[in-house]
């Protein structure tokens, strides 16, 4: 189930202080906000990115696809 939550005031805060990558995707997913994280992430690998990418892999493990995340580790070595 995907639910929709309005960041936090001090997660805001957070955010308008941290540029987009890694710092912004990393806040991110500490703060549980996955769906927005692996958003910022995807859009660091897509811009080739190779970190960025491997980092995809760890957000998408965590959820259970091992099976994605190795294929996302050989795109990104």
């Amino acid at each position: 189930m995907i639910r929709r939550v309005e960041p936090s005031g001090e997660l805001a805060r957070k955010l308008n202080g941290v540029p987009s990558g890694r710092s912004r995707y990393s806040l991110l997913a500490r703060e549980g906000v996955w769906y927005d994280a692996l958003d910022e992430v995807s859009r660091a690998a897509d811009s080739n990115a190779p970190a960025a990418g491997r980092h995809r892999a760890a957000l998408i493990e965590q959820i259970g696809l091992k099976d994605i995340a190795q294929h996302e580790r050989q795109q990104y070595p």
